[in-house]
């Protein structure tokens, strides 16, 4: 059983008479008897049988386990908040002090514990002792030890009988100087044959020096060690400024000081355990990074821990470092970099050497050791303390400090007492030997003729000894306040004093020598009188004292360095920030592929491998341009959302179709399939006024606050629920949108497109994450919705659309008789609508594609057919995707069977097209393949997109042979349901 004995859940601030009432209520709760007729129990109660007497279990069960709480409490667990120690601490302390001479076997002071104070079995008494003896366990140790007291392995000491020890002698200074002198109570033993100290007179607050770690009976005490000299220096500025405040005592005590060293993270947690008691720090451990420049090792680096936070195992960090090196799979990551683990640490210097592999990222490495190792830790203070009253209590650091200024105060009051008394028992004690001396030949006398001890003391007492010459002058040194008798008697204590002393020194006595120390011990006494009335000069006593002890003590630098706490690093921000493509295939394969691997080339040729074919029935679903730094949100056919940090995916380039998604914590179902995939912002803070528009392929629009996705647990999080129950939601998109300044462009299969605007008329937000939304676009039979888009809005009538695209100017024929209107924009209006103004391309499953302004699409309400921006035919093949771009963007292409291209916006027609031609040869297409993915690629400072034609053609020649086909599906005519136009444009 070690010193922090008996399990139990912490609970502050607690009296113990409040303890006591709920350990009773729950006891005779869990214990009450049954009711039964039959109840054995109920008709043995109270029967004697013998000498034995039969009880309720319950009263048995109530009693004893309260005493034993009592005592585990009150005898045990806790320390004292004046010396800082627990009973077995302080009764080791007080055993090993008899062995002042020199060391002894640890079993020899174990023994006088056990047998005299503490009889709770050898191996907790030796095991406190071994603590007290670790030079990394105690910032102060109290035990100087010899042979085999453990390591930091955890390797256990060796058998008492091997060991020696012995008290230090600043720990006999600190803790058990004036011990002798009525400083503290002394209480019986367990047994009462002995007497111990109920506290040890601690001349410093070792409390806060060495800490403590304890389990109670319902409480727990855990106390970090501090910087002695800096808790002694905290502990002098509050007695010379009581009113010093707590963030002015944090400058002289920063933090914790472990005897490890390592680094103490100030994260806040200190400042309030300073003033609650309860609070947490966060410990790091030290390294070096040394680097290769020749010879086998160049190119490589090694990570050298130098030491390691409080109470943590070197072994067996060593072996969970090694156990996540050789792990597989994500558990290795951050550790697949590290090529070797050695200990090379000596017996007192830490020293354990992590070889890298080549181009191993350091920074991420020890990210990891932080996070996922014991290299970081937190302790947590729990400052659960015994005050003077018995009583467990919940105090801060500056509680700590008065509660042992108050102490030490008593202490030395008690020694003032203690001492002024001796010194007037020795005075009037001379004063009887100079009377006696006065007068040696009677008192010899006296003495000589005696019959025994009785009667000579009786005589000395009726001796008159006239108060004249010397005995005058000396009562007036010693007693210069009171008025001289004209004869002086002796007392009985004076008198037995005299016949206590050998004839033979009581002759050599010489009046001078006892008038010196006369006036001496009344000099003593007349200083003592001083401290007992003036308070600040015992202050400035226990100052002094405090100040020699630790001038005694020797230098004490701080050990752990205090850093303050920054934001938490997450591995990814240890990681470049590179443009990425992100692809998931239809098995929800994933992968990343750096930007520069898809090289740019001209519009109409057959691309590149952009991976391995695809296994049988897969095929690339989703690409989408991002970042590795971006979360990336996941949207599942069983409407469940995931997110993932896109630098997590594998970056296999043109090596693999990636790998399966839960691999990195997506659980998909048997069946389920992710439809949809976007990139989140950052922070919070960005994401506050933005909205999610979630579309589906029947046309329906939802829009939800993007706060409500941003904190996806590993479990994902609901996104939208099926109508019914085991069934698919159809999720074909989900956009990044704001509310009233821009508009949502939906694509259908039959190649019509309508325009909402984004606000709470058209479409509201949803604050329940289960419903599919409502209809954004009318869809006829086979019909579905293939892409989506989002646009800048821009509040112009559709007259006012096309005036711009002619150039700002545009006259409409009158119709029935109306007069011709000629709509002219200002420059200013030129000027906003430019502003809002997007390119919109399309892009067909067969590679063609056109670009055309996004005012050809007019803003219509929601339910409508929409407007056509296409001609697809069996050529073409069905529209693949519509985008909004910006001058300057690129396109990326996927096929079905990974074949990919990348080139420049700028040459899909060399002016805007017509919204209803059917475009250009973007990709060349080989028979059985068609486009599954096309995304929007921003320009970096080093793009610069080919916008050349590989061919100049003509969309009339796009596959001629069958040119003059129908269009895949419905008419063309535009909505019906849209507001009647008056005016007919000149062409019309």
């Amino acid at each position: 059983m070690s010193d922090t004995e008996n399990t139990g859940d912490g609970i502050e601030n607690t009296e113990i008479g409040t303890e006591i009432e709920v350990l009773e209520d729950v006891v005779d709760t869990a214990s009450e008897p049954d009711s039964g007729e039959d109840s054995l129990a109920d008709e043995v109660v109270g029967k004697a049988i013998g000498d034995v007497r039969e009880i309720p279990m319950a009263e048995t069960m109530s009693e004893s386990y309260l005493n034993y709480a009592l005592s585990v409490i009150m005898s045990r667990a806790l320390p004292d908040v004046r010396d800082g120690l627990k009973p077995v601490h302080r009764r080791v302390v007080y055993g090993a002090s008899a062995h002042s001479k020199g060391m002894v076997k640890s079993a020899r002071i174990v023994g006088d514990v056990m047998g005299k104070y503490h009889p709770h079995g050898d191996v907790s008494i030796y095991e406190s002792l071994v603590r007290m003896a670790r030079s990394w366990t105690m910032r102060f140790p109290l035990i100087l030890g010899q042979g085999n007291f453990g390591s930091r392995d955890g390797d256990s000491p060796a058998a008492m009988r091997y060991t020696e020890a012995q008290l230090r002698k600043q720990a006999s200074l600190a803790l058990m100087k004036d011990v002798e002198l009525d400083t503290v109570d002394f209480v019986p033993n367990y047994d009462g044959s002995e007497i111990e100290p109920s506290v040890l007179p601690a001349r410093i607050p070792l409390l806060l020096i060495n800490g403590v770690e304890g389990i109670a009976v319902g409480f727990a005490s855990s106390i970090p060690p501090h910087n002695p000299e800096e808790v002694v220096k905290a502990t002098i500025e509050v007695i010379r400024n009581p009113d010093v405040t707590g963030s002015e005592l944090r400058q002289i005590m920063p933090g914790p000081d472990f005897p490890t060293g390592a680094i103490s993270v100030d994260n806040g947690g200190y400042a309030k355990a300073f003033e609650t008691g309860k609070g947490s720090v966060h410990m790091v451990g030290t390294y070096e990074i040394k680097s290769f420049e020749s010879g086998k090792k160049a190119g490589r680096q090694q990570v050298i821990i130098t030491s390691l936070p409080y109470e943590v195992n070197k072994a067996k960090l060593v072996a969970h470092i090694n156990e996540l090196k050789n792990a597989k799979g994500d558990l290795s990551y951050g550790f697949n970099d590290i090529a070797e683990v050695r200990d090379e640490s000596a017996k007192e210097d830490i020293r354990i050497v992590l070889d890298l592999k080549k181009g191993a990222n350091t920074d991420l490495i020890i990210k990891n050791l932080s996070s996922r190792t014991a290299f970081a830790t937190n302790f947590n203070y729990n400052m659960v303390v015994r005050t003077p009253s018995g009583k467990p209590q919940l105090l801060g650091v500056r509680q700590i400090i008065d509660a042992f200024i108050d102490f030490r105060r008593e202490v030395l009051w008690r020694r003032t007492n203690c001492l002024l008394e001796k010194e007037r028992k020795r005075l009037r004690t001379l004063t009887g030997l100079f009377a006696a001396r006065t007068q040696i030949r009677d008192v010899v006398k006296i003495i000589q003729d005696s019959e025994d001890s009785p009667s000579a003391k009786l005589a000395l007492q009726e001796m008159n000894f006239p108060v004249e010459s010397e005995l005058a002058k000396y009562l007036k040194e010693v007693e210069p306040d009171d008025e001289l008798p004209k004869v002086f008697h002796l007392t009985a204590e004076q008198a037995q004093s005299i016949l206590d002393m050998r004839l033979s020194n009581l002759t050599k006595l010489q009046l001078n020598e006892i008038s010196e120390e006369a006036i001496k011990l009344r000099e003593a006494m007349q200083s003592n009188l001083h401290l007992l009335a003036d308070k600040s000069a015992m202050d400035e006593l226990m100052i002094a004292e405090m100040e020699e002890f630790m001038a005694g003590y020797g230098a004490c630098p701080r050990l752990t360095t205090i850093e303050r706490g920054v934001d938490e690093v997450e591995d990814y921000q240890l990681l470049p920030n590179i443009p990425v493509v992100l692809s998931v295939t239809q098995r929800a394969y994933v992968k990343i592929t750096e930007v520069n691997e898809f090289q740019e080339q001209a519009r109409g040729g057959t691309g590149r491998k952009a991976g391995p074919v695809p296994r049988d029935e897969d095929y690339v679903a989703h690409a989408m341009p991002c970042m590795t730094h971006d979360m990336i949100t996941f949207f599942t056919s069983f409407g469940m959302a995931y997110a993932v940090r896109a630098e997590k995916f594998p970056m296999d380039g043109n090596k693999s179709p990636g790998r399966p998604i839960i691999n990195y914590g997506v659980e998909l179902k048997e069946g389920e399939k992710i439809t949809a995939v976007i990139k989140m912002p950052a922070t919070a803070e960005e994401a506050e006024q933005k909205f999610l528009m979630f579309v589906t392929e029947d046309g329906n629009v939802r829009r939800n606050r993007m706060s409500d996705f941003m904190n996806i647990n590993r479990g994902g999080k609901i996104a939208m629920k099926p109508l019914e129950e085991g069934g698919e939601v159809k999720i074909l998109a989900v956009l990044t949108c704001e509310a009233d300044k821009e508009d949502l462009i939906l694509a259908s299969s039959s190649g019509r497109a309508a325009r909402l605007q984004i606000n709470d008329k058209n479409v509201r937000i949803f604050a329940s994450r289960n419903s599919v939304g409502s209809r954004g676009i009318k869809l006829g039979p086979n019909e579905r919705c293939v892409s989506a888009c989002i646009v800048p809005h821009y509040d112009a009538e559709s007259m006012e659309c096309k005036a711009y695209l002619a150039g700002g100017e545009k006259l409409f024929l009158g119709r029935d008789g109306e007069p011709d209107v000629t709509i002219k924009l200002t420059p200013e209006q030129m000027q906003q609508m430019a502003a809002a103004e997007k390119t919109l391309i399309t892009v067909s499953e067969k590679g063609i594609g056109k670009r055309f302004s996004s005012y050809e699409v007019r803003t219509v309400a929601r339910g409508g057919k929409g407007v056509n921006i296409g001609t697809f035919t069996l050529a073409t093949g069905g529209l693949a995707g519509l985008l909004s771009v910006d001058d300057g963007d690129g396109l990326l292409l996927v096929t079905n069977k990974g074949m990919a291209v990348r080139t420049g916006c700028g040459g899909i027609g060399k002016a805007k097209t017509s919204r209803t031609s059917k475009g250009v040869k973007l990709l060349k297409i080989k028979p059985g393949d068609s486009v599954a993915s096309v995304c929007v690629l921003k320009p970096t400072t080093e793009d610069e997109f080919v916008d050349n034609d590989l061919e100049e053609q003509d969309e009339d020649d796009i596959d001629s042979d069958v040119a003059d086909e129908s269009s895949l599906e419905h008419g063309n005519e535009d909505d019906e349901s849209q507001e009647d136009v008056n005016h007919q444009t000149e062409e019309d």
